[in-house]
This record gives C-alpha cells, structure tokens and sequence, in this order.
C-alpha cells in the first residue's frame, strides 16, 4: 500500500482530523507524527540525500565517510556558540545530528513535529502557486513494521542506536526520534526527527516498504489546494502558530511580520 492521499476541502475538515489524531497518545508523548512542506511533490529527502545524492557515483559507504566529516567540522567550532549545559548533553551521535539539524547543517535527519497546526504552517507558508502537503505518521505502527522488517534491535537504547545508525551494511529501517534536552526553538515546534541507517534514503520510501501492509490510517498525506494557503496562514496565526511563537527571536519576529503583509494584500 502506498501513501493514501487525501485532499482537504476547507479548514473545518482539518480541524477534524487534527482532533482525531490529537487523541492518539502512547507512553513517549509522541501518536502521530507530521511534516508540513510547501510543494507536494517534494518526497522526503534530507538535507544531506539531497545534496549527495546529486553527485555522480555516490554510493552508502562514500555518504558515511563525508558525513563524518561535516560532524567533525560542525564540533571543532560549535563549542564556541553552545552553552556548556548543551555541550554536557550532547555526548552521542544522535545528539550532534540533532543540532547540526536544528542550525541548518545538512544531516540525514527530518524534521517532524508532534503538532499538526506547525506542519500545517510549514506547509502553506511558501509556494502559493502550488499545493502544499502534511506527511503523517503513526509512530507506533512505524515501530511495529520496523520490528517486523529489521529485527527486535530497532527499539533499544539510544547508545544501541547510535551504533545501529553508524553501520553502513545494517538493514535499511526508520526511527523517529526526540532530543532529550531540547533547544528553546525545538520545544516550540514539539519537534521530532525521523532517522536512517541510509545516509541517502528517502524516508518516503523507507516508511512505504515497511508499512506496505500496514491500514490507510497509519500513514498517508494530507493536500491543502494552493487556493487555501492564505486562509489557513491566517487562521494558524489566530492560535499563534507563527514564526515569531516557532523561531522565537527577532528573525521570527520579522518573518511574522512579513506574513501578516502577505496575507493583507
């Protein structure tokens, strides 16, 4: 089964399914989890994919030796901008991937989030002349198919699991994962991050094969029509989903402005 699409009609019906899956709790806080992006033909690529994957002759072994050097580099100088509380937190791989995510250095990491008002932003903030997408994902049904397809080992520590996504010949699988001492911006996005042994795989992909016999309701994308971005930017920022409440700082500040000229004109 591939990805079911479903279309929204209008805000009214958003709200109905973000209510339904709002009611999905599990014991790590996390039920369903979402991606909002701008142009629904995006797939779900990191950073990292994206810009490897456009080189000629790249292959797993090749990702693994050139992200280890974007980490060693993002270490040698990050000391000198991190408090010495988040320096003392960060002690495994898993937990450099996250920061270097959270400052925009290219990872094999995506973000999601727990909240679907944030995806459903990220989803209509940009690209007005075509339809955005929110991915959602049932984390525990992605749990099961992953155990299913990889072996009892996909749910361990997370020292296990650094050494589960360090091995270039493990089994291809998916974990979505949480910072255990999170940044002010990640609080606010109720953020989460899925992860790949793959340093090149889309996670689109990943999450179709192991969840392929897996029902419609674990996983699918929601449509919202390029004709309901403004409407829905607007009404995201009457509950303070904007980027001033999810960038906190002056630059969010300054991007909530430029939506409200937006959404005004």
């Amino acid at each position: 089964m591939a990805w079911a699409v479903r279309e929204i009609r209008n805000w009214a019906e958003f709200r109905q399914i973000a209510d339904d899956t709002a009611s999905v709790a599990t014991s790590t806080g996390l039920g369903y989890v979402f991606r909002g992006q701008s142009d629904m033909r995006w797939s779900l690529q990191p950073t990292l994919a994206r810009l490897l994957n456009a080189k000629s002759g790249m292959n797993r072994i090749r990702a693994f030796e050139i992200e280890d050097m974007a980490l060693k580099e993002f270490q040698a100088q990050a000391h000198l901008h991190l408090s010495v509380q988040v320096l003392s937190q960060t002690t495994d791989m898993l937990g450099w991937w996250t920061l270097m995510q959270h400052y925009r250095a290219p990872t094999r990491l995506l973000d999601w989030t727990a909240c679907s008002n944030v995806a459903a932003y990220f989803a209509v903030e940009e690209n007005w002349d075509t339809d955005g997408v929110i991915w959602v994902v049932k984390v525990s049904d992605l749990d099961r198919a992953m155990l299913k397809r990889c072996g009892p080992n996909v749910a361990m520590t997370v020292g296990s699991l650094n050494d589960i996504f360090n091995n270039p010949n493990g089994d291809d699988r998916l974990r979505i994962i949480r910072r255990n001492l999170n940044t002010e911006r990640m609080i606010a996005q109720q953020a989460g991050f899925s992860v790949s042994n793959d340093p090149l795989a889309d996670h689109a992909i990943v999450t179709d094969e192991a969840m392929s016999s897996t029902n419609s309701e674990a996983f699918y994308k929601l449509v919202i029509p390029r004709k309901l971005k403004p409407e829905f930017l607007w009404r995201l920022r009457t509950l303070n989903i904007s980027p001033a409440a999810l960038f906190p700082g002056l630059d969010g500040i300054a991007l909530t402005v430029a939506d409200l000229v937006r959404v005004m004109r």
